[in-house]
Formats: C-alpha cells, structure tokens, sequence
C-alpha cells in the first residue's frame, strides 16, 4: 500500500493562533492536522480545512480545552483539497481522537503518523 508521503510540523497549540508562528504569514494553508497532549501523547482532534481558522476556532472549544492543562501540541501538512476527506479518515481511524466523533465516510489515504 503506498502512503502519501506528507511533511509535518509542530508547535505549541498557543503560539498558532496568538501570531507568533508562520501560521501568521500562511493565510491561506489548507490541509489535514492532529491536535495532540504533549503530556502522553493521546490524540484530542483531527481536522481539516483553513488551518489557521481551524485551531483558532480550537482554541475557543471547551472540549478541546478541557485538556490546555497537558501540553497541547498541533501537527499539520498542507495538502492539495482532494486528499484531505481520505487523509482525515485514516488520521482519525488510527489515532482515534478523543474529541470529534463524525469523519468522512471516504477511501481511506494512509499517510505517515505523527511521531
């Protein structure tokens, strides 16, 4: 099975939406991304879209935020639009994210897992 190879990258979750990252440069960045505890690694959301607008609207959640206390890290990969559907689904099948129940019901596009 081949994985769509994918680069990733990693910040704080604050420092994404308070304009202190390349974020604040990256308007426009569509694509796939994990929200994640940095305190042990359990996987809180998977999500796809404007991944500014995305962990801006993230860092209003409650569900999301019930967990601010453990490190919340967020990894992301700029894709082109007609894989994020198949790359979210995997994500969230093999991460199992503890926040966000409804996934796209979509061929799954198997990419390399956060690490």
């Amino acid at each position: 099975m081949n994985r769509l190879n994918i680069e990733r990258r990693a910040l704080i979750l604050k420092c994404l939406v308070d304009g202190n990252s390349m974020l604040a440069t990256s308007r426009d960045l569509e694509g796939v991304y994990v929200i994640w505890c940095g305190d042990g690694g359990a996987c809180i959301r998977v999500g796809q879209g404007n991944i500014q607008d995305r962990i801006a609207a993230h860092r209003e959640d409650q569900e999301i935020q019930e967990y601010s206390d453990k490190n919340l890290l967020v990894t992301w990969a700029a894709l082109n639009y007609q894989y994020h559907d198949g790359v979210e689904a995997y994500l969230a099948d093999q991460l199992d994210p503890i926040v966000g129940e409804r996934f796209p019901n979509v061929q799954r596009i198997p990419v390399n897992l956060p690490s």
